[in-house]
């Protein structure tokens, strides 16, 4: 399977693994396996918030979508310019992509703030 990415500051986290033609993103399983050499399935049909523009196809025996990678603060700097495509078991691909603050305040901890 091979994924363009779309990274997106967004405070969701985002687990994915794949098993063949079968893509798990938060526990929802997404069988691709119908997808014939050459066909395309939009976006809207598959109905997964994290399935970004294009569709998916199937080229080269390979399964091929946009995936949105969400980010917190201070993602790794890699992530702010990912590479086009990725192919899953073959590059690099960090999930969840959340950094921890640098200089954590109550807010980031959970605590609340103390007025006066």
């Amino acid at each position: 399977m091979r994924f363009r990415i779309i990274t997106q500051r967004l405070e969701k986290h985002l687990t994915l693994s794949v098993d063949g033609d079968v893509l798990t993103l938060n526990g929802e399983e997404l069988d691709f396996s119908f997808l014939q050499e050459g066909e395309w399935l939009p976006t809207d049909a598959v109905g997964n918030e994290w399935i970004g523009p294009g569709g998916v196809e199937r080229i080269d025996g390979k399964i091929l979508l946009t995936i949105i990678i969400p980010y917190g603060r201070n993602p790794p700097a890699e992530l702010l310019s990912p590479p086009a495509e990725v192919e899953w078991g073959v590059d690099w691909l960090a999930l969840p992509a959340y950094g921890e603050p640098i200089n954590p305040t109550p807010e980031d901890l959970g605590e609340p703030i103390a007025n006066g």
